[in-house]
């Protein structure tokens, strides 16, 4: 399975966009605004055999959050990149990973 369409899941505040994604998921356009359900919607809205019911894409999310956050952990800042952005998405995927 590709998963070139989960690249715009980063938030894109680096950027200058405040907490406006480029891309929405499940509709929504803020990454604030994300929730397991937004993205398990997402993930079936895709239409692929991987994820034929909700309870896979939620198993699929929460694998992805569990090392989305291992691998934020050890990822450092290069030049120009925003101080804000490591824990931007190291808060959202564990509010996320808390099904907040």
């Amino acid at each position: 399975m590709s998963l070139s369409p989960v690249y715009d899941c980063v938030p894109v505040a680096h950027y200058g966009m405040g907490d406006r994604m480029a891309l929405a998921i499940g509709g929504a356009y803020s990454y604030k605004s994300l929730t397991n359900d937004l993205l398990a919607r997402e993930l079936i809205s895709w239409d692929t055999e991987t994820f034929a019911c909700d309870a896979d894409a939620r198993h699929f999310v929460s694998e992805f959050l569990e090392r989305m956050i291992q691998a934020l952990e050890s990822t450092v800042l290069v030049e120009h990149m925003s101080a804000d952005l490591l824990p931007v998405c190291a808060g959202t995927a564990q509010r996320l990973l808390a099904g907040k």
